[in-house]
């Protein structure tokens, strides 16, 4: 193990936010390492508490309730979970107490960061779970690879299975790059950027400044993928000293999309018609996938015949079936502006498009120029349906609150030819726990809808 894990095991650590998928990974690894800890977040339910003490080496002290100084005494480093903004008044308390405060991913790779390991960092506002299922299912046709951090498991639960010579890929979100300079990165790319989680950070500038921590670290033994066709992509690519791969729907890069085919290598290489993923963000995810895999030596051939095996990701633009001609698609993880406006490349016309969930600050008359001849109605639901109808400039639209009532009235608004689309734009927590019940529900009530 690395130097910083041997200072690790002298250390008592403090797990803030504990009560969380993210929490619960960092305790059990401390568990298991004999690593001294404590933890605290706002709530402890009787199952976290449970879930704490069942653990071989239980942490010295379970904190319920409001986080305060006292939790730090005796503590030499924190380490929060993605939903503690680090702008909590006891984290700035301890940081100006000399005690520094880790995000869970550059704990991780600090802990084998001299084990031989390549991590794979993709960050975004939109696109980057697909990409990165995407890029660890190419990488897997020739090493072991490991998909984790924002997707899937916590990057903490995979170490005591990664070895030497393996590739790891991460989703990374801003929240688990606001500490980016603490960890390198072999292979990076920020596939955009668009306003998102603007309840959390004060502007776009401080929400891209994060996201932009991806390339803080890289040598020129790296790899940076970026998109030309990106507003920032000049001030990008002086953000890195790594080697560039560039990616274009507009031009000519790297690898561009031309007339309905893929060019790799300056050379033809797939045909949209032949690609199970729909819509035109999937080719940019696509190319951002085939530039990581070529960078670790894959041949074209190999990358192509592994991008035409991958279905795609549930709640990523997933036909959710058809039903009297009508088409139905869950695209519940679209909880930004930008990732509605992708979705909509996903029919030619007859949309029913229904928006709406938990407000994030997001402005959706950014959509408006692309409703016209695409879109029949929409349906605005749940927290931020008024908000919504008074941000688009669209005739025939409705606001409802409850979720199953909005999937009711696109029902009923639909016709054989036409497609009803859920790509929300908002977060789900108005009405369930994560975008992945809110499009389970979507395709039940689709599937049991009575005629």
């Amino acid at each position: 193990m690395s130097r910083f894990y041997q200072l690790l095991k002298d250390e008592t650590v403090l797990i803030a936010g504990a009560n969380s998928k993210t929490g619960k990974a960092l305790a059990k690894y401390f568990s298991d390492m004999k690593i001294k800890f404590t933890v605290s977040d706002l709530k402890i339910d009787a199952a976290a508490s449970d879930f704490f003490q069942s653990l071989s080496h239980p942490p010295k002290i379970v904190y319920a309730g409001s986080q305060t100084e006292e939790q730090f005494s005796g503590v030499n480093r924190i380490v929060i979970s993605p939903g503690v903004p680090r702008s909590a008044a006891f984290l700035k308390k301890a940081c100006e107490s000399g005690i520094p405060v880790d995000s869970e991913i550059s704990l991780a790779a600090r802990i084998i960061e001299e084990e031989g390991v390549d991590l794979i960092g993709i960050t975004g506002t939109d696109g980057k779970s697909t990409t990165s299922a995407l890029t660890a299912h190419l990488l897997s046709k020739k090493y072991k690879t490991f998909l984790l951090g924002n997707f899937g498991e916590p990057f903490i639960s995979g170490l005591s299975s990664i070895k030497r010579g393996d590739k790891v890929v991460l989703e990374l979100s801003s929240y688990q790059l606001e500490d980016g300079e603490k960890y390198h990165l072999n292979a990076a790319a920020l596939l955009n950027i668009a306003p998102d989680h603007l309840n959390r950070y004060p502007g776009m500038k401080e929400y891209r400044v994060a996201k932009e921590k991806i390339f803080i670290n890289q040598n020129e033994n790296d790899l940076a993928v970026l998109n030309k066709d990106q507003e920032y992509f000049e001030r990008w690519k002086n953000l890195t000293r790594a080697k560039l791969l560039t990616l274009s729907l507009k031009g000519e890069a790297d690898i561009y999309f031309q007339d309905e085919w893929i060019y790799f290598k300056g050379k033809k290489w797939i045909s949209q018609n032949e690609i199970p993923l729909k819509g035109l963000h999937n080719i940019e995810n696509i190319m951002t996938g085939a530039a990581f895999a070529s960078f670790y030596q894959m041949t074209s051939d190999e990358i192509r015949n592994a991008v035409l095996e991958f279905k795609g990701l549930s709640h990523r633009c997933e036909s959710a079936g058809e039903k009297n001609g009508i088409h139905f698609i869950n695209d519940s993880k679209a909880t930004t502006v930008q990732a509605v406006m992708k979705a909509l490349s996903c029919a030619e016309k007859g949309i029913v498009l229904i928006l709406g969930g938990s407000d994030k600050n997001l402005d959706f008359s950014e959509l408006n120029p692309y409703f016209s001849g695409k879109v029949k109605k929409i349906i605005c639901y749940g927290e931020t349906g008024k908000k919504i109808s008074e941000m688009i400039c669209f005739e025939n639209k409705e606001i409802v609150y409850p979720f199953d009532e909005a999937v009711l009235k696109a029902f009923q608004s639909a016709v054989s030819g036409d497609t009803v689309l859920l790509s929300p734009g908002c977060a789900s927590f108005d009405q369930f726990k994560s975008f992945e019940e809110r499009g389970e529900r979507f395709k039940y009530l689709v599937k049991n809808h009575a005629e």
